[in-house]
């Protein structure tokens, strides 16, 4: 119980965050209603896939996501085939409202996590720091607490460049670079992490987490670049506060 209602509480507090960015932009709430389904299924699924041993023997288990167990990486991808289809049908540009998820999905992420902790879950390697949590005469790393700490920090860096941006009259970062810049950031996140968890998904010995970790800071990068690519030709950065009243 204690695991669905936080998970929900970083959503919603997410989402209310996103919302009042935008000023009117768009409506985070009715996005949301495109996103959280295909979200919550992707997620789901990969949790499954990568536990596939456990559930193949317990196939209704696979539905009793109350007891925990959503992987973020395809709670990603469901969540961008929202967006996606969100975007087509308000007509609204695909970059600059992933741009704009990116600055409250951290934060959702921090506070979900906790939700790990209620379940007694994802706790990581034995370790003598004070701060380990004793679970019957062991001391284990609080992995949740460190990728919540680290998806605050993510959450503060990308609103920060955002709010030093506008006080220039520019909107940096709208037009994907805070997207780009938030997926190379959480894919850093994941890799240096894994090695901490007690059990990972390996195929063929290959970490399936910190390969899509890689992947993810690849795709971050290259993005960034790209985009800064394109705006070199003007030699500025970023998106006019008027523009993006024409494109919202």
């Amino acid at each position: 119980m204690l695991y669905g209602l936080t998970v929900v509480s970083g959503i919603v507090i997410a989402t209310w965050f996103v919302n009042t960015v935008a000023k009117g932009k768009f409506d985070a709430w009715d996005a949301l209603s495109y996103v959280l389904i295909p979200g919550l299924i992707g997620a789901r699924l990969y949790h499954v896939a990568s536990s596939w041993s456990y559930y193949s023997n317990n196939l209704i288990d696979v539905l009793k996501i109350w007891q925990g167990g959503l992987g973020i990486f395809g709670g990603l991808l469901g969540g961008l085939l929202g967006l996606i289809i969100y975007s087509r049908l308000s007509h609204l540009p695909l970059l600059s409202l992933l741009s704009l998820t990116s600055l409250g999905l951290p934060l959702a992420q921090a506070i979900g996590r906790f939700g790990n902790f209620f379940n007694a879950e994802l706790y990581g390697q034995p370790t003598n720091l004070p701060w380990g949590i004793n679970i019957d005469g062991v001391k284990f790393h609080p992995l949740f607490l460190y990728e919540s700490l680290g998806c605050l920090l993510i959450f503060i860096c990308l609103n920060f460049i955002l709010s030093k941006s506008r006080k220039t009259g520019r909107v940096e970062g709208l037009d994907g670079r805070l997207f780009f810049a938030y997926i190379a950031l959480y894919g850093l996140l994941r890799f240096f992490l894994e090695p901490l968890r007690i059990e990972s998904w390996i195929i063929n010995s290959i970490n399936v987490t910190q390969a899509l970790s890689i992947i993810l800071i690849i795709a971050g990068l290259t993005g960034i670049i790209l985009i800064n690519r394109k705006n070199r030709p003007n030699q500025k950065s970023g998106i006019s506060e008027s523009q993006i009243r024409q494109t919202f």
